[in-house]
């Protein structure tokens, strides 16, 4: 095996497994610049594109050293992707078996000959095959599509079409060989994708709880074509059911009210039932899949049927909550990719929900935080390192003389004209906020003058540093008005004094006496 030699600034080499089914063909060695990102689905399905490519393109190699001198149309056609091979006419037209295709289609030979196989396109995909064929025939070149095909199953698989032309002698249109390549599974990775980055977006934008819900409504809704939908919440069997929000959308014939279960044991058992679960009218549960009877393997028409049934997706977390989505007007049995639609989207669904909830309680939280910080007779701010107030309750708002916390100053501003009980004025650096914020200690009951325009007020504050684990910090300042409080503190002490002055001589004579009997 030859060495592989690095190239300048390779920091990783990553080898890629190459094999053709569960042969092993070789490794295909790649010199990384940057390691690579294993948790990045994008990454891994283009490595496991790459390793199928290059598992491909060796198992090409390996059959054009065999084949090559079969003539012109086996190399050509080892120019396209191995995967199962077929032949037709110079008008597509098949001539000759399939063995792939009867395996892929569950076709039989005379049902596929000549223009037979268009029976496993759709409509829309046969119109679209047409035309691609017909402007190949006109312009004969290599050419490449997926082609959407019915399967023996029932189901459609993806298939990646390449042909090309193959000429005679005389230049002429001879015929067309190509492959076609199952991409159904990447295909599949491809739509799921697409899907949760769609509702990733939608409920990206959503800001607000209810925003966030009506997003897990509409995306819910729309994968199933419900025509109205309820998100609620339970607490546990038996107890109380919470409607979080409801979503209609009104289309023709289509009945104006909807009737949503609220049976709280009803909805438990649909929500520990863990599955897209339809609810019947009289309260019965069926689970949305097929059953399988008498070793006879489920397909859509044995499963279950459930008229004017609402169906039932269960939201859960790690974190214990219990929501449960109920959808009306959704067609049941539910198709196989409605199923697999919902299964890819459910769990970001639960986590658009959890956070909805989770917004709800932390503005319920801060609303009574408010009440309480309001409910006190002393002014509370908080702020930010740079002293910007973010939060003021209304005493503080009544104290400043302002109706906004936005107009509040900077709790270091000048403005707020603080003094030393002495008279001196009192700098920013020397607020109690300041030095509480800078010393990482409590500051209490520093007594401050603060200069009115025509009178001074007296205040007792508090400063408080606060730090997250972010890394963010501020202070809570309080101020209470001890005007009142001090003022009278200074009248008992000038009363005090004028006692001491106003004494008589008898008073005098007598104090020393009582000193003695007390000693």
């Amino acid at each position: 095996m030859p060495a592989l030699e690095p190239r300048p600034g390779t920091l990783e080499i990553l080898g890629l497994p190459l094999c053709d089914g569960d042969r092993p063909l070789g490794v295909l060695l790649l010199d990384l610049a940057a390691p690579p990102l294993s948790a990045d689905p994008t990454l891994q399905a283009g490595l496991h594109l790459l390793a199928s490519s290059g598992a491909a393109a060796l198992t090409r190699a390996r059959l054009f050293e065999g084949i090559r001198d079969a003539g012109v149309r086996y190399r050509l056609l080892l120019d396209t992707t191995h995967d199962f091979v077929w032949e037709a006419d110079a008008d597509f037209q098949v001539r000759s078996p399939l063995p792939h295709w009867e395996a892929f289609t569950g076709q039989p030979f005379e049902s596929y000959r000549g223009f037979g196989y268009l029976a496993h396109l759709s409509p829309e995909v046969r119109a679209r095959y047409l035309n691609v064929i017909r402007d190949a025939q006109q312009q004969p070149r290599s050419i490449s599509f997926d082609l959407p095909v019915l399967g023996a199953d029932g189901t459609y698989l993806y298939g990646q079409v390449q042909a090309v032309p193959i000429h005679g002698p005389d230049g002429e249109l001879h015929s067309w060989v190509g492959t076609m390549m199952d991409v159904t599974a990447r295909r599949q990775m491809e739509r799921h994708q697409g899907i949760i980055q769609q509702v990733l977006q939608q409920l990206g934008t959503a800001v607000e709880p209810q925003e966030l819900l009506h997003a897990v409504l509409h995306a819910a809704r729309a994968a199933c074509q419900g025509r109205a939908a309820q998100v609620v919440r339970l607490t546990g069997r038996g107890h109380t059911v919470h409607v979080l929000a409801h979503q209609t959308q009104e289309r023709p014939g289509d009945p104006q009210d909807t009737p949503f279960p609220h049976n709280a044991e009803t909805l438990w058992n649909a929500l520990e039932a863990g599955v897209p679960t339809w609810i019947a009218p009289d309260g019965t549960l069926c689970p949305d899949h097929p059953t399988q009877t008498d070793g006879i393997a489920p397909t859509a028409s044995t499963a279950p049927t459930v008229p004017g049934g609402m169906l039932a997706l269960p939201l859960r977390t790690d974190a214990g909550f219990h929501v449960l989505l109920l959808i009306a007007g959704a067609a049941a049995p539910l198709s196989p990719e409605v199923r697999d639609h919902l299964r890819w989207i459910q769990p970001y669904l639960a986590r658009g929900a959890q956070r909805a909830l989770l917004a709800w309680t932390l503005h319920r939280r801060e609303e009574q935080g408010r009440h309480i910080i309001d409910a006190l007779d002393e002014a509370l701010v908080l702020c930010t390192e740079d002293g910007t107030i973010r939060q003021a309750s209304g005493t503080a708002l009544q104290l400043a003389g302002l109706q906004r916390v936005e107009d509040l100053p900077n709790i270091f501003d000048p403005g707020w004209h603080l003094y030393h009980p002495d008279g001196r004025r009192l700098e920013p650096s020397q607020y109690p906020a300041f030095t509480a914020l800078h010393t990482g200690q409590a500051v209490r009951d520093a007594l401050v003058r603060r200069h009115l325009p025509g009178s001074v007020q007296w205040v007792s504050m508090n400063a408080v540093p606060w730090q997250h684990d972010d890394g963010r910090r501020g202070v809570i300042v309080s101020v209470k008005d001890v005007t009142e409080l001090h003022l009278l503190r200074q009248q008992l002490e000038v009363q005090a004094q004028q006692d001491e002055l106003i004494r008589t001589p008898i008073e005098w004579a007598a104090k020393p006496a009582r000193s003695e009997r007390s000693e």
